[in-house]
């Protein structure tokens, strides 16, 4: 009878899929890890705090690639679940295409407000900063064959896209730095190791491709662009609530403080990357389940409970034992992090439940909830930009917006689900009459 249940559980495509996500997940922020480990012990700590600080920076600007994946995952879960393949790949090719002009001219701009940008960032070397820009570029289109991936249910090969990634990234490039010790070796290495991972995601994903040209995708493109309009607040103010405190960090401090923020971030955002692998499961179920006009709320609060039970465990270790997690992974070069990084896990375990809950709604079709989210965003902003005498209020700021804007989200979606539930009975009484 155990094994009968036992073997249930694992059919379920929520369980079954986060645990083939989550294990993927979890060896790629190994690497991911020890890649930042590793950059922060071969770079100096001014350095260190110019790689984060640019990666945030990439973070935002590549908003638009966070929302094409969105609107991907969603549109291509619904042709999935009508059966139309050959809609897939025509949606596909017509997409690689259009990126990849896109990417020529963010090129050309980066080139062009170079000078702009790193006077900023207080950062000056422009051969660096170009060669990023065209690592941030190659992820821009390698965002389309993942979203495909994800969007047709195959968290495999999804899974492994992601581990390959990974591995091309620290390979190419901690090796290249370690010849070079200068923090353009690391990115040259990246904009390799993005190149070759391109080629081996979009190989992953033809098995799964028709590649025909009679599919008519006109109507999806529409549907896609109808879906991604409204959605790309709600995804523009999270990314900004979760990056834009580096960037100001790295602006109003001195480069050893903004690389020990940089580093308790890196440790902070462990709790993040362990426990939204969830969502990248709940998202095109939810939005299969939407089209099918099937019940969602399941779904979502099998994913709530998870997430939770993940983000309370890296809690406790977070808070209880900072100076042992500090000294483990970064060093004793980042010791003055241990003071605050209980207090900015506080955050990001807000903030994790605040990605799950924006997900959830944007797979129903509920993206007015991007006013809420983009009215915390820029409060967010305006509140480190008055307040920052240290980092400990900076990172206040980041805890009284976010609790805030976790209440509406729990209070949002409480009452949209009295309103369904009322919905419910109203249509059930009609059917009876």
């Amino acid at each position: 009878m155990e094994v009968a249940t036992m073997r249930r559980k694992l059919n379920n495509p929520l369980i079954a899929g986060s645990v083939v996500v989550m294990a993927g997940s979890f060896l790629v922020n190994i690497l991911s890890y020890l890649f930042q480990l590793l950059m922060g012990r071969l770079l100096s700590v001014s350095d260190y705090g110019i790689l984060v600080s640019l990666f945030s920076l990439a973070a935002i600007l590549n908003v638009p690639a966070i929302i094409l994946n969105t609107s991907i995952v969603k549109i291509v879960s619904e042709l999935k679940a009508n059966n139309l393949y050959e809609a897939v790949s025509g949606l596909f090719l017509w997409l690689v295409k259009t990126l990849s002009f896109v990417s020529v001219f963010i090129i050309f701009l980066s080139f062009v407000l170079n000078r702009q940008i790193l006077h900023f960032l207080n950062f000056n070397n422009p051969l660096a900063f170009m060669i990023f820009m065209l690592f941030v570029v190659v992820s821009l289109v390698l965002t389309i064959p993942l979203s495909f991936l994800q969007g047709l249910q195959n968290f495999t090969k999804f899974s492994v896209s992601n581990i390959m990634m990974a591995l091309n990234k620290f390979f190419l490039g901690i090796g290249i730095t370690l010849l070079t010790y200068e923090i353009t070796g690391t990115f040259l290495g990246m904009f390799i190791g993005a190149l070759i991972s391109f080629v081996i995601v979009c190989l992953f994903l033809r098995k799964d491709l028709r590649l025909t040209t009679g599919a008519e995708i006109s109507k999806w493109l529409k549907k896609l662009l109808m879906f991604a309009l409204p959605s790309s607040l709600t995804l523009l103010s999270l990314t900004a609530l979760f990056n834009v405190d580096v960037v100001l960090v790295k602006h109003f401090f001195s480069e050893e403080i903004s690389g020990v923020y940089s580093s308790m971030v890196i440790i902070g955002r462990i709790m993040f990357f362990g426990a939204s692998s969830i969502s990248l499961v709940l998202f095109p179920l939810s939005s299969e389940n939407y089209a099918k006009g099937k019940n969602t709320s399941k779904v979502f609060l099998s994913s709530l409970a998870l997430t939770t039970a993940l983000l309370l465990c890296g809690l406790f270790v977070f808070v209880f034992f900072p100076k042992f997690v500090v000294l483990t992974l970064f060093g004793s070069s980042y010791i003055k992090a241990v003071e605050y990084l209980p207090k900015f896990t506080i955050f990001m375990f807000l903030y994790t439940l605040i990605y799950l809950f924006s997900q959830y709604f944007l797979s129903i079709y509920k993206t007015k909830i991007g006013i809420v989210l983009a009215v915390g965003a820029f409060t967010q902003i305006l509140l480190i930009w008055l307040r920052h005498n240290s980092l400990s209020m900076v990172i206040d700021n980041l805890i009284y917006i976010n609790a805030v804007l976790f209440a509406m989200m729990l209070g949002y979606y409480i009452l949209n689900s009295k309103i369904q539930i009322t919905n419910d009975k109203s249509s059930s009484k009609f059917k009876k009459f």
